[in-house]
C-alpha cells in the first residue's frame, strides 16, 4: 500500500450539500468527512473535496439551467508525487 495521498481534485460550491449529493449519485463517492462549509468524497482510487464558497460570494454567482460556461472558474487539481 502506497504512503501517497489519494489524486484527486478542489471544487469550490455555492451550494455545497447539492454538489456532494451529485458526485454521490453519480460517481458513486461516499462521504469520509463533512464539516459545515467542507466535504470529502472518496473512492478507493480517488478523492473529491469539495469547499463552500463563502456566503458573501456565493450571492453574486446566479447557476443557470440548463448550466452555461463562466469565463472565471476554481478547481484545483492534486496529483501525489514521491520526493524520489
Amino acid at each position: 500500500m502506497s504512503s501517497l495521498p489519494k489524486p484527486g481534485a478542489v471544487l469550490f460550491a455555492k451550494d455545497l450539500p447539492r454538489m456532494a449529493e451529485f458526485y454521490v449519485g453519480v460517481a458513486g463517492l461516499l462521504v469520509t468527512h463533512s464539516e459545515p462549509e467542507l466535504i470529502v468524497l472518496e473512492s478507493p482510487a480517488q478523492q473529491l473535496i469539495l469547499h463552500g464558497i463563502p456566503k458573501h460570494i456565493a450571492k453574486t454567482i446566479t447557476i443557470s439551467s440548463p448550466p452555461t460556461r463562466r469565463r472565471r472558474h476554481r478547481c484545483e487539481t492534486r496529483v501525489p508525487c514521491s520526493e524520489h
